[in-house]
């Protein structure tokens, strides 16, 4: 009868072989996490900017105007910066991990601060839905995964716009 050796431990090839495979599961792996993570951050800036333009609505129709501040507004952004984080926050303008969002005289937008998805979301004050702005694909991806209103009313020149909500 014909008797294994005793083997205790694995030989390099199969280790190798083992890391092969898992660095081929990572690597297609890790860009759909990444991508599914910036359409989180996204949808959270969608909602966010949703809530700071009917915040706006809401103080124009109690003061006759809309608001030059963010501390005017009855909305509280989760995740602001602090000053200590060398981020500055002004009366205008607030930066959090993700986005920095910026109070304009006619609309609100979430700049992404990412340096792989550049997208900007604005809300008007004078329409029901916002806009995903982007001028590169990366972006494109991101916008148009939060769902696009009519498709018929996405632009692309140099930059692409994308009607939401």
């Amino acid at each position: 009868m014909f008797k294994l050796p005793n083997k205790k431990g694995v030989t390099l090839m199969e280790m190798m072989v083992v890391v092969v495979v898992l660095l081929g599961m990572t690597a297609v792996a890790y860009p759909t996490y990444m991508s599914a993570l910036e359409k989180g951050r996204a949808m959270e800036a969608v909602t966010l900017v949703g809530h700071l333009v009917a915040a706006q609505h809401k103080y124009k129709a109690e003061n006759g105007a809309y608001a030059t501040s963010f501390k005017a507004l009855d909305v509280e952004i989760s995740g602001q910066a602090k000053t200590t984080d060398a981020t500055v926050v002004t009366d205008t303008k607030i930066t959090t991990k993700g986005f920095t969002y910026q109070l304009w005289g006619s609309d609100i937008s979430a700049t992404s601060k990412s340096n792989k998805y550049a997208y900007k979301i604005i809300g008007y004050y004078n329409r029901d839905d916002l806009t995903c702005k982007t001028i590169d694909y990366t972006g494109r991806k991101i916008c148009s995964s939060l769902g696009v209103k009519d498709a018929s009313e996405t632009s692309c020149g140099y930059e692409c716009n994308y009607r939401i909500q």
